[in-house]
């Protein structure tokens, strides 16, 4: 400790150096060298505060544990030692407790900022980013040469699975140029994309900044990130079966894939459920108390979702264009939802929180004790053609908004108001009677009806607002 040592060898055994040189001697492979440690098998090695060796010379199952900041410009050559018993040694390095490499005749991996050159030193760079398999058409592209720019790494990219590895300190805008790579493959199937992110250091993931990556299979968010407020963020993203975190994130968790918030230390938002995960059923654990925006996006093959009894708010666009979904499950000691006939309501039924997209059948009338309809109760269904809905029944924003297959919908007396959206994106809607009573068209409420041949709006209407009828048939 804090001492000077002109050799160091180990043989079966272990040194421990906190602080401290070594000095004095030569190394075998570079007489340049003076300060150097000589490893044979089986022995183990262990660095801290500002200890630097210029040159390790590792036996065939060395193991090389690095605690504290390295000197010397941030490297240390790494060589095969002459007493390595094999032609094909083994080593594990590790760098604050995280994976550097793992070496079975070359190095394959790294973490965090650390790689390794392919001249066999251990170097820290602002930005690492190799692939496997390697690029043999740009570069090496591994972890002994790996790139500094995202820019083109998948031109060369044309059939199976590619894992990204990325490492270094990431501005936000960089997110943007790995998702213009992904977004370049959209049109090739054939391939791939696993983005490790787990080495990387970013605080904030934002926007749609994955938006539309058809190729994005599987991604880890790092632990640096405390930040996701992206809304969009996996929006198309067809293929994505996971979404891990590091175990190092404290804010957001994955579990089987499926992205979670925490929030004193316990789960507390469901984040995003992956479009591409096969499972035909879930069930939401236990200390889950949201639902986010868009949580459950275009999921392709859910079918039954089981809601448990913690849960006390769900986003109103959580359940847009599932593929498959027909059955909400609540758990009956839920206090603020409830289910019936697998459609999902609040707890006493006065509202229909979310008919199921996928669920079987061309008509349905809403309950007679049904008070209110919500946010997108209806929207973007894929069998619903009739809807009759009885008087006194009140409407939120966007209840049919994108069902494209919804004909016939029987509006209730009692309305004042046709709400923004209502109807947006409704292109098999045919005839509608506005009924008596109602004095305000909002914006958007029947935008996009391009099949609507006949609107019957009664005298009492007096205001119809900008876009309210936009790109109707005929217009």
């Amino acid at each position: 400790e804090g001492s000077e040592a002109a050799f160091v060898y180990s043989k079966q055994g272990s040194i421990v150096m906190n602080g401290g040189e070594v000095t004095g001697k030569q190394s075998s492979t570079n007489p340049n060298i003076t300060e150097y440690v000589c490893l044979s098998s089986g022995a183990t090695f262990t660095m801290s505060g500002s200890a630097n060796p210029h040159e390790i010379e590792m036996g065939s199952t060395t193991s090389i544990t690095i605690n504290g900041a390295l000197t010397g410009n941030n490297q240390i050559k790494l060589v095969f030692s002459e007493y390595a018993e094999s032609t094909q040694p083994v080593l594990n390095v590790t760098y604050d407790g995280g994976l550097i490499a793992d070496v079975v005749s070359h190095f394959t991996a790294g973490n965090a900022e650390w790689y390794i050159d392919e001249n066999g030193y251990l170097k820290k760079a602002p930005i690492g980013i190799w692939i496997n398999p390697g690029n043999t058409v740009n570069g090496d592209g591994s972890a002994t040469n790996p790139y500094n720019t995202i820019s083109n790494v998948t031109d060369y990219m044309t059939s199976g699975d590619y894992t990204i590895h990325i490492v270094g300190t990431l501005e936000s805008s960089y997110i943007s140029d790995i998702k213009t790579e992904i977004y370049k493959l959209r049109n090739n199937s054939n391939v791939g994309v696993i983005l490790d992110l787990s080495g990387a250091s970013i605080e904030t993931l934002a926007g749609d900044c994955f938006d539309n990556c058809k190729n994005l299979k599987s991604i880890t968010i790092p632990a640096s990130v405390t930040s996701i407020s992206g809304s969009q963020m996996f929006r198309y993203c067809e293929g994505l079966a996971e979404i891990n975190v590091d175990d190092g994130n404290s804010k957001y968790k994955s579990i089987d894939g499926v992205l979670y918030e925490m929030k004193d230390n316990a789960l507390y938002k469901l984040w995003r459920y992956p479009t591409a995960n096969e499972g035909d059923s879930f069930t939401i654990p236990d200390g889950v108390k949201e639902i986010g925006y868009s949580a459950f996006r275009d999921i392709k093959f859910l079918q039954t979702l089981t809601i448990s009894k913690n849960v006390n708010e769900i986003d109103h666009y959580a359940f847009g264009g599932c593929k498959k979904m027909t059955t909400f499950i609540v758990d009956d000691e839920n206090q603020n939802y409830s289910s019936e006939d697998g459609i999902l309501y609040n707890k006493n039924k006065k509202t229909l929180v979310r008919y199921p997209t996928a669920k079987e059948g061309t008509e349905f009338t809403v309950p007679t004790y049904v008070e209110s309809l919500y946010n997108c109760a209806f929207s973007e269904c894929l069998k619903l053609e009739t809807v009759n809905i009885h008087d006194g029944v009140s409407m939120e924003n966007t209840v049919f908004q994108s069902n494209t297959v919804i004909k016939n919908v029987t509006l209730p007396s009692g309305l004042t108001t046709i709400p923004s959206s209502t109807f947006h994106g409704c292109s098999s809607l045919e005839k509608i009677v506005i009924p008596g009573g109602v004095t305000t068209i909002e914006s958007q409420a029947f935008q996009q009806c391009s099949g609507l041949t006949e609107i019957i709006i009664p005298a009492s209407v007096t205001e119809i607002s900008i876009n309210a009828f936009y790109y109707i048939s005929g217009s």
